[in-house]
């Protein structure tokens, strides 16, 4: 019974913290959509779009695009598309720890 009742808050704190990650990839995403806006990156060559966007990137979510989704400097995504990419992968994430309760 303790490891069923064990179990059940573990994969309740998972999803609390997939919650509090999706909002605050949100808030990231607003953030980096206005510095995007102020300086205009949209104008630049896709190359450095990435490299722009992948400097503004905190550790974590760095890490997630490199080690998790794959996306290094060399590819061909414009940031939009790798912000979409990660939404999906933290909402996934989301997913497997609500379908487990």
């Amino acid at each position: 019974m303790d490891a069923l009742l064990d179990q059940m808050m573990a994969d309740r704190q998972a999803t609390h913290q997939a919650s509090v990650s999706l909002l605050a990839f949100e808030a990231w995403v607003k953030t980096w959509e206005d510095y995007n806006a102020l300086t205009e990156v949209d104008r630049y060559s896709q190359a450095r779009q990435l490299g722009l966007f992948c400097g503004f990137l905190p550790a974590e979510m760095k890490s997630t695009l490199h080690h998790i989704l794959g996306i290094t400097q060399d590819s061909t995504d414009l940031p939009g598309e790798v912000i979409n990419k990660l939404r999906a992968h933290i909402l996934g994430r989301k997913s497997k720890t609500s379908s487990v309760t």
